[in-house]
């Protein structure tokens, strides 16, 4: 039987889903995706960059899949935070991205540049900055709005997707509440 809390936090995830749109979308997966596919493959023999704890930077769907990659062998996640420079909303939520960062040593977190990362940004058909995208299990679990008041459900939702990869059920939050 689910518990009301249990309950709760899968409306949050269904709610945050419906925004997905706005806040982007899979990369991986669009039609714009260059010619360069083929060494996207070639390429996840190499190992992503990444340090435990830290907030790292990131600027291409190349990036994005070797992180994805090393995030599934470690049962753990990839949290992205699009930003743009001069932007105020997207600088306030610097440091909490970045206490995150430390708090989920599990989850690799990247930031990713509008400015420097416009291919990826357009790939993922982000509509607003600054916005974050969580993937866990190979899939794009959340794409959510990162400003300062929508910090909250964002952090809420970190916290429920490293649950669900620390117990290996990515994915069936809430299907017992329908």
């Amino acid at each position: 039987m689910a518990t009301a809390e249990h309950c709760a936090a899968a409306r949050l995830n269904m709610l945050m889903s419906v925004q997905a749109s706005k806040y982007g979308r899979d990369p991986r997966q669009s039609p714009q995706l260059d010619d360069n596919l083929g060494m996207v493959n070639a390429a996840l023999n190499v190992k992503a960059a990444w340090t435990p704890g830290v907030v790292g930077s990131l600027d291409s769907v190349t990036q994005l899949s070797l992180a994805i990659r090393d995030a599934n062998t470690q049962r753990g996640f990839v949290c992205l935070k699009f930003w743009r420079e001069g932007c105020k909303a997207c600088a306030g939520t610097k440091e909490k991205f970045e206490e995150a960062a430390a708090q989920y040593p599990h989850g690799q977190f990247f930031l990713v540049n509008y400015n420097k990362a416009r291919d990826l940004c357009r790939q993922c058909g982000l509509g607003v900055v600054p916005a974050g995208h969580i993937y866990s299990s190979g899939s794009l679990q959340a794409a959510l709005s990162l400003g300062p008041s929508s910090w909250d459900a964002f952090a809420e939702r970190i916290r429920l997707v490293w649950e669900e990869t620390q117990t290996g059920q990515v994915g069936t939050l809430g299907d017992e509440c329908n």
